[in-house]
This record gives structure tokens, sequence and C-alpha cells, in this order.
């Protein structure tokens, strides 16, 4: 296997674009707690590379567990699945994350390392026992979306923004809602591979799908209301506008849609790419534009 190879399957395996997700989330948490622009010195720096290097891990670790799973569920495309990778460099991979992180966090500050240290359990716990508990699991990735608008303002400020709380509440919202429709793609494989009793698996899919549904659209009716107080609604409301419509088309999906077309993981992908949007116009909101 060549070098680029194994660092595309590498970047596959973490879920890279995740981790770009997470960086922005805490510099958007940091320019809101500054009131500004923040100056990229080694503290900023250093706070950006802590959840880049915890969601590396927790990914990692979550593949490398799952490999019974995600065979039964046929993601071929999962580097440990299909072999590119194997399980002992995922092993080394999810330590060295974990480790960097911590190390990055120290160098910011004593509050900062330590809810980078409760994170990164927690993201072990998930990992070892939570995914399999119905609605745990979910609230654990929820809280993973929220965590770093928190995390970021606790860089500048320790008094929290009542921007960022707000921000972290939609991240919390959508969290949840990905989450859910994960579990119901993977319910096949984890209930055969885990005994797991996630949500779908205890109530059934269709009706973890409307749950999630649901969440969609109350993420975009809300997703508006920091402009109406906090955020400038210039140019940067127009990806945000962009992505609401997105989430209410795979709302529309999830609740109408689901025995017509193999949707799921379409939803996912559109929610995915409608959260980087999202982040993009909120980003541009905070800097003024």
């Amino acid at each position: 296997m060549s070098l680029l190879t194994k660092i595309s399957a590498t970047l596959q395996l973490v879920r890279f674009e995740h981790a770009v997700m997470y960086g922005i989330s805490v510099l958007i948490a940091e320019i809101i707690a500054a009131h500004g622009m923040v100056p990229f010195t080694p503290v900023i720096i250093f706070s950006l590379l802590i959840p880049i290097f915890s969601e590396m891990g927790a990914f990692a670790m979550n593949d490398l567990l799952d490999i019974q799973s995600d065979r039964l569920n046929k993601k071929l495309d999962r580097p440990l699945v299909s072999g590119e990778l194997s399980p002992r460099f995922a092993l080394f991979l999810t330590v060295v994350s974990f480790l960097l992180a911590l190390f990055f966090a120290y160098l910011v500050s004593p509050v900062i390392f330590i809810l980078a240290l409760v994170i990164n359990i927690l993201a072990i716990l998930y990992n070892v026992v939570l995914k399999d508990v119905a609605l745990l699991g979910n609230i654990y990735i929820a809280f993973t979306m929220a965590i770093p608008f928190i995390f970021g303002n606790y860089v500048i400020s320790d008094v929290l923004s009542p921007a960022n709380i707000l921000i972290a509440t939609l991240g919390f919202i959508v969290g949840l809602g990905r989450e859910i429709v994960k579990t119901v793609e993977d319910m096949h494989g984890d209930k055969k591979a885990r005994r797991a009793k996630t949500l779908p698996i205890i109530i059934g899919a269709e009706k973890s799908l409307t749950l999630a549904g649901i969440l969609y659209a109350l993420f975009a009716l809300v997703a508006v209301i920091p402009y109406y107080r906090y955020l400038n609604p210039g140019l940067g409301l127009a990806p945000v506008l962009a992505a609401d419509a997105i989430f209410l088309y795979c709302s529309a999906m999830l609740i109408f849609s689901r025995r017509k077309v193999p949707f799921l993981g379409v939803a996912r992908k559109l929610s995915l790419f409608a959260l980087l949007l999202g982040l993009i116009g909120i980003l541009m909101s905070v800097l003024g534009y």
C-alpha cells in the first residue's frame, strides 16, 4: 500500500471532516466569547488541535470495536473492514490521538485539561458501553456536537456567553437526530454482533426515524433565533438558511419517504453537508460578514 493510500484510509477511519468541523465550532465559540476575532497565538492553536485529536481517537476506537458489526452491515468502505488498515494501527492511533489531545489541553489551562480529560473518558465509555444503551448513546453523541461551543468559550472566558449556549443547544438537537438515523442504519449488525439495545431495536425503525425527522425540523426552525439577538444577519445568514432548507428536506425524507428510497445514507450525507454549511455561515456572521 502506498503512503498516499494509507493517509487517505487513515483520514477516512477518523472521519477527518468531522474533526475539522469540531475545530471550526471551537473557533466560532472563541470569537463569540472574545467579542471579535482571536489572534492565532499558541494557546488558540492548541485549543483547536484538542477537539481534532479527541475526535480522531474516538472514531478510530469506534471502528476498532465495531469491526464485526460493520462487516455484518456490509460497510466495505470502512478501512478496517476492507483491510486497508489493521486493527493494531487503529489501536495505536486511538492511544496517540487521545494522549495528544490531553497534552495540548495541559498546555492551555487546568480547566481545559479537565474538560478534555472528561470528554475523552466519556468517548471511551461510549465506545465500550453507552453506544449499546437506548438513548444514552444517542445523547452522548448529541453532547459531542454541543460541547465544542462550551469548550471554546472556556478557552477565552470563565463566563458562558448566551450565544454559545444557544448554539450548543442547536448542536445537541441536530446531533441527537443524526445519531438516531445512524443507529437505524446500523441496527441489523448492532443487534447481531453485540446484542445492542439501541433505540430503533427497542421502539422500531419507523418511530425512531420519525423522531429524528422531528428533531431535524426543530433544528431548522430554531437555527435562525441566534440572528435575532447575537449574530450579524449579513451574508452569513444565506448558508444558514440553505442548511435549514436541507434539514427540512431531510426531515420530510425521514418521516414520509423511508419506504420509497434507500434514504438513510443519503439523509446522513446531506445532513453532514448542511452542518458544514451552517458552520460556515455562523463563522461568517461572527466575523461580521
